[in-house]
């Protein structure tokens, strides 16, 4: 791990473990913020609450994980809000829906 972090040398290659050679956090939120009450903490708790809301709409989709990651802005200097805010525009243009943090919003406060 220090070797991933940059704070040390290149260990001795291990037979049978592969060690990545980049290591990137750019693309990547804390807190999936939505509202005062709806909040999540994992990428994978707010891609369940997106595929829930759109499949209800009857909207077809695939692989919602990596097109959610996709529109994660790389931009260091944008905090978690206005990330969240890019995000759920570039999604409501690619499938075509109004409010789509509203949807989710009321959708999780509904399964309550």
């Amino acid at each position: 791990m220090l070797w991933v972090f940059g704070l040390a040398g290149n260990p001795k290659v291990v037979e049978g473990i592969n060690i990545p050679k980049i290591f990137t956090q750019k693309k990547k939120i804390n807190d999936y913020v939505l509202s005062d009450t709806v909040r999540f903490s994992r990428q994978v708790d707010f891609v369940k609450v997106v595929e829930k809301v759109l499949d209800d709409l009857g909207i077809q989709y695939n692989s919602m994980q990596k097109i959610i990651s996709y529109y994660i802005p790389k931009d260091n200097k944008m905090s978690d809000i206005e990330k969240i805010e890019h995000l759920m525009s570039k999604l409501e243009k690619k499938f075509n829906v109004d409010n789509l943090s509203e949807k989710i919003i009321n959708n999780h406060n509904n399964q309550k």
